[in-house]
């Protein structure tokens, strides 16, 4: 089994932002695909990385709290909130600033 990496990995953002992604107005969600230019390098971070694009998954409300009780713990993690927030302001996902500040600060 895969050891699945941190979402905080720098260089895994970076792959997860490459993939094209398109809307389902049906779900509210966004699906993603990997493109056919995608460098070789890219899928193996993908594939070594253990996430599954496209996987939904539901957590409770406490599950959420433990987990992002455990991101302050994480190494460089003022830098990383910042790279997340210019990616979520930039992408237009701005339900997901107002969480990157809170644990943040």
């Amino acid at each position: 089994m895969l050891k699945r990496k941190t979402m905080l990995d720098e260089k895994l953002i970076k792959v997860f932002a490459k993939l094209n992604r398109e809307y389902d107005l049906q779900k509210s969600l966004y699906y993603y695909e990997i493109p056919a230019s995608f460098p070789e390098k890219s899928k193996q971070m993908l594939a070594e990385s253990g996430f599954e694009i496209n996987k939904i998954v539901q957590y409770s409300h406490d599950e959420v709290i433990k987990a992002l009780k455990k991101c302050v713990e994480t190494e460089n993690l003022e830098q990383k909130v910042k790279n997340l927030f210019f990616k979520a302001l930039a992408e237009g996902f701005h339900r997901g600033l107002q969480p990157l500040f809170s644990y943040y600060f």
